[in-house]
């Protein structure tokens, strides 16, 4: 595996993030309409403008092998952050599980520092070949303890370590 490294976005990949970021959205069978190059930028500088969304750019070299999008939104009826992995995209050549793990590890980091709760997704957000996807993963059945009677499944949330939990709609990170 080929040394990565991440950055922030920073308007002068905008180029190179405009031809990946394009590439990403063709190669998952979402383009149905005739491209429009001024309308493409716009959506891609509304994108990249709001406070709310993290893009982080991943490097080989200096040239730009990957990218993954997480929205930060807080709840409304509790304040609590939640992210979620609007795309995560690496050219061909370094579609690698290990360079996967690694975007997801930095990701998590970027959460943790945001004091995100909850990270989700979509199979499509994320460009992994069939055989290397999530499988569904049962959590293990925990005694309740007191203070957590009534409500298993957040009793599990808090006292289980992260686990990513998939099927083939969702992902999430608890």
């Amino acid at each position: 595996m080929e040394q990565v490294r991440y950055e922030d976005f920073n308007i002068r990949h905008f180029a190179e993030f405009e031809r990946l970021a394009y590439r990403a959205v063709f190669e998952r069978g979402m383009v149905d309409v005739d491209f429009n190059k001024q309308h493409w930028n716009l959506h891609l500088k509304n994108l990249v403008s709001l406070n709310s969304n993290v893009i982080r750019l991943l490097f080989a070299g200096k040239e730009l092998v990957g990218f993954y999008i997480l929205q930060l939104h807080t709840l409304p009826w509790n304040h609590r952050t939640q992210a979620l992995f609007q795309l995560m995209h690496l050219a061909p050549d370094f579609r690698d599980h290990r360079i996967y793990t690694s975007m997801f590890r930095d990701a998590e980091a970027i959460c943790a520092n945001n004091g995100v709760e909850r990270i989700q997704t979509t199979d499509t957000a994320i460009q992994m070949d069939e055989g290397q996807k999530l499988q569904p993963i049962t959590q293990p059945q925990l005694p309740p303890h007191r203070r957590c009677l009534g409500d298993e499944t957040r009793c599990l949330n808090q006292h289980t370590s992260k686990t990513l939990i998939s099927n083939t709609q969702a992902s999430v990170w608890v």
